[in-house]
């Protein structure tokens, strides 16, 4: 016979059906009670559920009235387990009734404690036929513990047979439905929760394999208002000795914040490149300013001497020929700067193609000699003879150049120092895979504590009307010509900043492309 007052989680309060529930209530909390049989002359009248859900609206009613018949109902003490499963699984209610021969009470039956002695029946069995066949069955404090670890963590967890019918359920999967655990033993988990994952749950036991669902989205049928929720569920099958699914452990978490916050993330993501979008706006007007004001000064230059050539009484045509024809080659340098600019900010590809180092280097010396002659600068070059060939956007590396030569003459203009040098050196690198270019000056070298790689950080800079942009600028587009750049103080005075590029004889457009 199944004795209800001993399953393990159901605690049955047998309460008179005169008691005010304000005198039930802490009878309940003392005893922790799920159920409270309602009894006169020691026969049950009914029984109320829900004892947790009990609010002060009631607490001046007498706790019979709060019987509702539609959810018990009584059998005799000699039922079967078999008929209290058939009546559990052809009703909706919560509890039956035991009575004697003479109709007394002799006690209650949930659908809860049913289930839970089913499954212990099984267990048990599982541990006898363990031992008949020589293994180890677990002690029993050993499932005593797991009964209390199964109750009471804080992770959704659920017991269905094979037939998907809940057996079982944790507080925690209860819970998350609003419910209590008594709610679901012997009902059909696609009954409760309709949605397409039942061929996952068919394909677990026919297969016996356990399955693994993440953020899957689910919206409760009987509760649309909640919206969407996102599970990571976990199906495993629980195999008997007969190679049978006879349980599948079903666990749950709900990670719909998790989904939210990467959704709010991507969002916040898709605004951050919006913002790069605008700072790049911001990088191209900062490097028209700084990357022109060199050949425009030239081209104004040029302009000055023009006309002062024309104003002579004597015109020399062959050297005011020459200044126009400077004035178009810088214009055209000036129109390429601004088409390689506006390419970098959008992250191009650079265009690159074999250069001589020393043409580079020469082009862009030409657009300093009024500077050097104006500030009594020395320029020293000194090219290695076996330098190669350079494989990169010659416009680009032209750029560079001129950043660090005006760089130069401006530390030197602030300098104390009576020497005013600029040394340009081309060679090949120590490993002799690259070529190294150097352009070194005597100026006023470094700030103390400075750490020379903070040099190409955006917006960094050292000098009082810097816009910070030249020196990172530079750095974007020797990367992006698969070089590296790098900055050191002199031992004497000045500084030195160089940059390493692909030779052409061991670099391909492709391997440029990558690098980018």
């Amino acid at each position: 016979m199944f004795e209800s007052r001993n399953a393990s989680s159901t605690r049955i309060l047998r309460v008179d059906e005169g008691t005010k529930m304000q005198d039930a209530v802490p009878r309940i909390k003392q005893t922790k009670s799920s159920h409270a049989a309602v009894m006169k002359n020691e026969r049950c009248l009914g029984v109320v559920v829900d004892l947790d859900s009990v609010t002060d609206s009631v607490l001046n009613r007498p706790i019979s009235s709060l019987l509702d018949p539609s959810r018990f109902s009584t059998v005799s003490e000699k039922v079967e387990i078999d008929h209290l499963v058939k009546a559990f699984s052809d009703s909706k209610i919560d509890a039956l009734v035991i009575t004697r021969a003479d109709g007394t009470y002799d006690g209650i039956v949930t659908r809860q404690s049913l289930m839970e002695f089913l499954l212990h029946e099984r267990v048990q069995r599982t541990c006898e036929q363990d031992r008949d066949s020589g293994g180890q069955s677990a002690p029993v404090e050993h499932l005593i513990a797991l009964d209390r670890i199964f109750d009471h963590t804080l992770t959704p967890l659920a017991i269905l047979d094979s037939n998907f019918d809940f057996l079982r359920v944790n507080r925690a999967y209860a819970e998350a439905d609003g419910k209590v655990p008594s709610d679901f033993p012997g009902n059909n988990h696609f009954e409760f929760y309709p949605s397409d994952a039942k061929q996952i749950f068919e394909e677990v036991v026919q297969n016996q394999k356990g399955h693994r669902v993440e953020a899957r989205p689910f919206v409760y049928a009987k509760n649309p208002e909640r919206g969407v929720t996102y599970w990571d569920w976990i199906l495993e099958p629980i195999v008997n000795k007969q190679g049978k699914v006879e349980f599948l452990l079903f666990s749950l978490v709900n990670v719909t914040h998790r989904v939210k916050a990467e959704r709010e993330k991507r969002k916040l993501q898709h605004q951050i490149n919006h913002m790069g979008r605008l700072q790049a706006i911001g990088a191209l007007a900062s490097g028209l300013s700084h990357e022109l004001n060199q050949p425009l000064s030239a081209i104004a230059n040029y302009a000055t001497a023009g006309r002062i050539l024309a104003d002579k009484d004597k015109i020399d045509k062959e050297q005011l020929q020459k200044s126009f024809d400077r004035i178009a080659d810088l214009a055209r340098h000036t129109g390429e700067i601004i088409q390689r600019l506006r390419k970098h900010v959008q992250n191009s590809a650079p265009s690159a193609e074999s250069h001589s180092i020393r043409n580079l280097i020469d082009e862009v010396i030409a657009l300093f000699k009024t500077d050097f002659r104006w500030h009594t600068i020395d320029l020293n070059v000194h090219i290695d003879e076996a330098v190669p060939e350079v494989f990169v956007d010659g416009v680009q590396i032209q750029q560079v150049l001129v950043n660090l030569i005006q760089n130069a003459l401006d530390s030197m203009a602030t300098s104390s120092q009576d020497r005013r040098d600029i040394d340009i050196f081309a060679s090949l690198d120590e490993n002799n895979s690259m070529v190294k270019v150097s352009v070194r000056d005597s100026g006023s070298g470094f700030p103390d504590n400075c750490n020379p790689s903070n040099f190409f950080r955006p917006s960094f800079t050292t000098k009082p009307e810097g816009l910070g942009m030249g020196l990172s600028i530079c750095a974007s587009i020797i990367e992006a010509n698969g070089g590296e750049i790098g900055a050191q103080p002199n031992d004497e005075s000045g500084a030195t900043f160089y940059f390493t590029l692909p030779k052409a004889s061991s670099t391909t457009p492709q391997e440029i492309v990558e690098t980018h």
